[in-house]
Order: structure tokens, then C-alpha cells, then sequence
């Protein structure tokens, strides 16, 4: 008999290990998928003439499948206004990385462009751990700081002002955890 219910606990724990395998495969597919109204698609699908383009530019916070999509928020409000809103939003990524993928983002010829990076630059440069593993993660060429931060932000608006008739505003960072007084 006891035989026969450590069979069964081991059975019982081998569905539960590959059904945690499973979803979880399916939660990091759902988050590495870039959203359906992302540049690539809307340059594929082509632009309407008639429409002003908006493109929202950032990391998981603009990308929405981790949080409250505000991008599919701010669409449906500016659809009826002749407004298009283009979703360049890539979780996990930095101002870095952003600023490596600009040309998709200028060939949607935007109107209006929203910059909302910096959280996971600031989540990186939170210690040397934290630092190295988005280095190996996201393929940065050095460690995040406040300074590299700066310049590829200010990269990325020189280059988008110059390359593009676009209205920019960058939007402020939300705070990192519930912890107001957090480093």
C-alpha cells in the first residue's frame, strides 16, 4: 500500500512539474511577442494617408502585456480623432535598445512619438548583480548608470528630431516597487 501512494505522489508530482513547465512556457511566449500594432506590422499592413501616426515608444510599461496597456487605452480613445497609435513598446529593454531600433520606428513617419524608457536602466543599475544579468540578457555593451542612461536618451531624441517631423514628449518614470523611499 505504501508502495502504491509513493507511485502515485511521484505520478502526481510529474503532471504538476510539467504543468508548471508548460505554463510558463506560454507566459514567456505571451511576453516575448511584440504587440500586434507594433512598427514591422504597421509598416506592413500600410499607412493611411489621411491619419496621423503616433508611435509609442518603450519598454514592457509601453509594451502592456505586464501591465495595464495604456497604449490600447490611448488607441481606442484616438481612433475616432483620426489618430493611429503604433505600439514600439519591447519589454525588458533599456534606452540602449531603443536606441539600436530607430529605424523602424522612423519609417512609420510619426507624427506624434512618446518616449517612456528608463526603468529598466534604472532597475539595472541597482547593484552588480542586477547590472550583469541585464548585460547578458539584453546584450549591453557595458554597465547601465545614470550617465549611459542620459546619453542614449538624448540620442534617441537628437536622432528622432532630426530624422522625423514628429512632436516628442517624454513621459516621466513610474516608481521602481510600492516602496516610495526605495534605492
Amino acid at each position: 500500500m505504501a508502495r502504491k501512494i509513493f507511485i502515485s505522489g511521484v505520478v502526481c508530482f510529474c503532471i504538476l512539474g510539467v504543468a508548471f513547465i508548460g505554463i510558463y512556457k506560454v507566459i514567456e511566449k505571451k511576453v516575448q511577442t511584440l504587440p500586434v500594432n507594433n512598427p514591422v506590422a504597421f509598416l506592413q499592413q500600410g499607412q493611411d494617408a489621411k491619419k496621423k501616426v503616433l508611435v509609442c515608444i518603450g519598454d514592457s510599461i509601453t509594451h502592456g502585456t505586464v501591465s495595464v496597456n495604456y497604449v490600447d487605452m490611448l488607441s481606442s480613445r484616438l481612433a475616432n480623432r483620426g489618430i493611429v497609435v503604433v505600439n514600439a513598446g519591447v519589454n525588458s529593454e533599456l534606452a540602449y535598445n531603443v536606441a539600436q531600433r530607430l529605424d523602424a520606428i522612423v519609417a512609420c513617419k510619426p507624427d506624434y512619438i512618446t518616449i517612456l524608457i528608463g526603468t529598466n536602466d534604472a532597475a539595472a543599475s541597482l547593484g552588480p548583480e542586477s547590472s550583469r544579468r541585464y548585460i547578458r540578457e539584453m546584450k549591453l555593451p557595458r554597465s547601465p548608470s545614470r550617465e549611459w542612461f542620459r546619453e542614449n536618451l538624448q540620442k534617441i531624441c537628437t536622432e528622432l528630431s532630426a530624422r522625423t517631423h514628429a512632436r516628442i514628449a517624454l513621459l516621466s518614470l513610474p516608481p521602481l516597487g510600492e516602496k516610495l523611499d526605495h534605492p
